[in-house]
């Protein structure tokens, strides 16, 4: 901090000092995020916000001259520490979010002590044909500034499953990111998803150890918190092939279903005739290519996320879906206008919590 102080003091009349100052920066920048790759770090996890200002202070009083004081305030800062990294590691509530990932899904669900840890699909960009000058000298990285930010707020450093409901890049460019930085264990994809282009380009090369299965709503996974009842037979990771999960979360019943159209809902509406469901993540981000109607209406559902990103090229969620959710009188979250989306539960209450206050700026 002194030197960039210094250098914005410098910057009028020597730009060389203030180009050292930079190299200088630059360079402990660098020696930082080297020391964070160094196996066996411990991920602590976000202290809450109220304990900032005591602990500071308490920091301060630990400079006192007096024995008993400094003696007191050591002991408290370790209790203070102590108690943080129990309750952030092994949480009394679980969650199922949604990031606000912009055009693209990526949930969460972590089940309460951090027992289970499952993410499903990684957000990413869908690369379209662009002319130099339209490219971005820089870029910015999701799975990192989003995603792996957040786990580890939550003092995870390692994913039990991943999993991809299909190939599409908005559901799986990020997937690279996260294998380069955290531990995951196993990598659920549609039966026959290994086969494809976007997985031997995106997924294979950055996979390490990390252990590959393949399912239909045939296949059950011992250990995993979701029933998989689609995709009936092994495809080429399209929409139509999409993993849908469902599973009791909290006092809610859960469908996630990637971005499968319509006629899968209606044949997973039809094997699975009294399939009651709470929350629903709208298919395809809104599109009227999904969220069937009658489908809808058969499960009764109750509530709804729209993972879709602003102003999307698409114009997702499509006013079709939109109409539906008015219809059926469905309580609906979207990231576009409500941010990331937690649906937070425990034995003795639940509740949905949004980061960014509704708001229109569609003029």
């Amino acid at each position: 901090m002194p030197l960039i102080g210094l250098a914005v003091v410098l910057h009028p009349f020597w730009t060389q000092a203030v180009c050292f100052i930079n190299y200088l920066v630059a360079l402990f920048a660098d020696l930082i995020e080297m020391i964070s790759k160094i196996p066996g770090k411990i991920v602590f996890g976000k202290m809450e916000d109220y304990l900032v200002i005591p602990l500071v202070c308490l920091i301060l009083l630990s400079f006192d001259q007096r024995k008993k004081i400094r003696n007191f305030s050591l002991m408290a800062i370790a209790t203070a520490f102590t108690a943080s990294f129990c309750f952030i590691h092994f949480p009394m509530n679980g969650e199922f979010s949604a990031f606000g990932i912009g055009q693209g899904d990526s949930l969460l669900l972590r089940t309460p002590l951090n027992q289970k840890t499952i993410l499903i699909d990684t957000g990413g960009k869908v690369a379209l044909p662009q002319e130099e000058w339209q490219i971005s000298k820089t870029s910015s990285n999701q799975a990192k500034s989003i995603i792996i930010n957040y786990l580890q707020s939550k003092g995870i450093n390692r994913l039990d499953f991943l999993l991809l409901t299909h190939g599409d890049m908005d559901h799986v460019g990020n997937a690279k990111y996260l294998f380069s930085s955290i531990k995951i264990k196993h990598l659920i994809v549609p039966l026959g998803m290994t086969k494809t282009n976007s997985f031997r380009r995106e997924i294979k090369p950055y996979l390490g150890k990390t252990d590959v299965i393949e399912v239909t709503n045939q296949v059950q996974i011992r250990n995993f918190p979701f029933r998989i009842l689609h995709p009936f037979k092994s495809g080429s990771a399209v929409n139509e092939d999409s993993i849908a999960l469902f599973a009791k979360v909290g006092n809610l019943n859960v469908l996630t279903a990637g971005d499968l159209p319509q006629e899968g809902e209606r044949e997973i509406a039809s094997r699975y005739p009294d399939l009651k469901i709470d929350l629903l993540k709208f298919g395809h981000h809104g599109s009227k290519t999904s969220s069937n109607i009658n489908v809808l209406n058969h499960w009764q559902v109750k509530y709804g996320i729209i993972s879709a990103g602003r102003h999307n090229r698409y114009g997702h969620p499509k006013k079709e879906t939109l109409e539906t959710i008015s219809r059926l009188k469905i309580r609906a979250f979207n990231t576009q206008t409500n941010g990331m989306i937690r649906f937070v539960y425990n034995n003795d209450k639940s509740y949905f919590q949004t980061f960014t206050k509704d708001f229109n700026d569609s003029d």
